[in-house]
């Protein structure tokens, strides 16, 4: 089951992020989402939104449940979401799963070419290393 994350959880998702080497900065603008199976927190995903922009970050699968797809879950859960919200295009700043992002519609794009809005993301700032690519999915299309 994948479902919002709620206030006390919080050490659980750093948990999760810490173990992927993943950034905690910028998690108090980030809607998370936390993957678990008889309360057992298996994985994590959120995106930031920057209308009509959204920022997919923060996906991060357990270890022990590592190369079972939930990692395809997770990204396949998290644009539908930002698209059910109105969303028109969805991006990702990264260094591990390019080929995830490519597999379900992204493409890379050069980081000079992000949308404005998004630069003002801790991401952006330097949460993120400046040998993480960039991403883009065009949400609009109904896709």
């Amino acid at each position: 089951m994948i479902r919002p994350l709620l206030p006390g959880e919080w050490a659980t998702a750093r948990a999760l992020l810490q173990e992927a080497h993943l950034p905690l900065e910028g998690l108090e603008a980030t809607r998370l989402f936390l993957l678990e199976e008889e309360g057992h927190p298996l994985g994590l995903v959120g995106y930031e939104g920057y209308p009509p922009f959204a920022l997919l970050r923060s996906l991060g699968v357990a270890k022990e449940f590592r190369g079972q797809g939930l990692g395809l879950c997770l990204l396949r859960f998290a644009i539908n979401e930002v698209k059910k919200r109105g969303f028109k295009e969805a991006y990702a700043l990264t260094q591990t799963i390019p080929v995830l992002l490519i597999r379900e519609g992204s493409v890379e794009v050069p980081r000079q070419k992000a949308p404005p809005p998004l630069l003002v993301s801790q991401e952006f700032q330097g949460a993120c290393p400046a040998s993480a690519r960039l991403f883009r999915r065009v949400l609009a299309d109904g896709t």
